[in-house]
């Protein structure tokens, strides 16, 4: 069969239907026709031999890993009421060579157009506000996309290894609206350029040669692993406008010694500050309402630790292996202490403990 196509009368479209009208899915033109509302994920997963796309507006929805593994595909348009293009669509369409994305789109998923091979050029509309983790990544040909201002979240290694990336110099690399999507650059003392207001998931990941940083009061968010495993990083002078600091932003900074949360702070990601072995003062501002899962997990060193009134909870594992940590007072506002929240702190003594609720 050299063309399938979609009669009128299917809403939505599953793996089911297109079996039934094509056992061996050997097709090498598909037509959706009109009235088609959606399409369930895996339909023409892997349909070799498919070349071509042509796909009604009527669609609102199609759900991951529709269209990837299609290794020839080469055309395909994307329906103009389409709002959000999921994880994995198009993963590895190794034969696509362009895409515009249409202004119905604001979000595009992780690994949307993964592994697209042969991918030059992305067309993006001003519509766009979200760019998910590896969206991009190991596209290796793709060297023409603007991210609009309208973009505020790019996820980690949304464009890792592609020209697009490559050929900006080894420095800060910012993208969309002043996000800072990733450090190019081997120096060891580094202050953020003011200006940027986000600094990307991953953005110094594993950056071994960074001692100290400066962030200035325009960041207001610190991406998740933001800066995991920069081994060296010694000080760190944190903007006074954060509002947010991602899921292990900085674990296995295992030179920090001490850290200064603002105010502003009020939201901190499970293990956020989990194997900083050397950290060995922080305050903990009244701004947050709990001390999450796994924060200071392992930090082997940590003396000294302020929890003011106004934290309601401390979550599993919070202060886990926190051998060197004394002395703790428990805050009036505390009613819950999960399960593990103090395990291996061998030598803590707390106080006002009796007071509290533990699960």
């Amino acid at each position: 069969m050299s063309v399938l196509k979609i009669p009128r009368g299917v809403d939505s479209l599953s793996l089911k239907i297109v079996k039934r009208l094509s056992p061996e899915k050997d097709f090498e033109s598909l037509i959706i026709s009109r009235g088609v509302k959606s399409i369930e994920g895996n339909c023409f997963y892997d349909c070799k031999n498919l070349k071509s796309v042509t796909m009604p507006n009527s669609i609102t929805e199609i759900c991951g890993w529709t269209f990837a593994e299609c290794i020839n595909l080469k055309s395909i348009n994307i329906p103009t009421k389409l709002t959000t293009i999921q994880h994995c669509t198009f993963y590895g369409c190794d034969s696509l060579e362009s895409i515009t994305i249409p202004k119905s789109v604001t979000t595009i998923k992780h690994e949307a157009f993964s592994s697209c091979e042969t991918l030059k050029s992305v067309t993006l509309s001003d519509s766009i506000t979200f760019i998910d983790w590896y969206a991009f990544a190991d596209c290796t040909s793709l060297e023409s996309i603007t991210i609009p201002k309208s973009v505020t979240f790019i996820g980690c290694g949304a464009f890792d290894n592609t020209p697009f990336i490559e050929k900006f110099p080894n420095d800060f690399v910012i993208l969309g609206d002043n996000i800072l999507y990733k450090y190019k650059g081997n120096d060891n003392n580094i202050t953020i350029p003011n200006g940027v207001t986000k600094i990307c998931d991953c953005a110094f990941k594993s950056c071994k040669s960074l001692r100290s940083i400066v962030i200035p009061d325009s960041v207001t968010y610190i991406g998740e692993q933001a800066f995991e495993r920069c081994s060296n990083l010694k000080d760190m002078v944190i903007s006074n406008n954060i509002t947010s600091i991602g899921y292990e932003a900085f674990k296995g900074c295992s030179k920090l010694k001490s850290i200064t949360i603002p105010d502003s702070v009020t939201y901190i990601g499970d293990n956020a500050f989990m194997n900083c072995k050397k950290l060995e003062n922080i305050s903990i501002p009244s701004s947050i309402t709990s001390i999450v899962k796994g924060m200071f997990k392992n930090c082997q060193s940590l003396k000294n630790v302020i929890i003011p009134d106004g934290i309601t909870s401390i979550e599993n594992c919070a202060f886990y292996g926190c051998i060197s940590l004394e002395s703790l007072n428990i805050p009036n506002s505390i009613v819950d202490i999960d399960d593990n929240a103090f395990y291996g702190c061998i030598d803590l003594k707390v106080s006002n403990f009796k007071r509290k609720k533990t699960k």
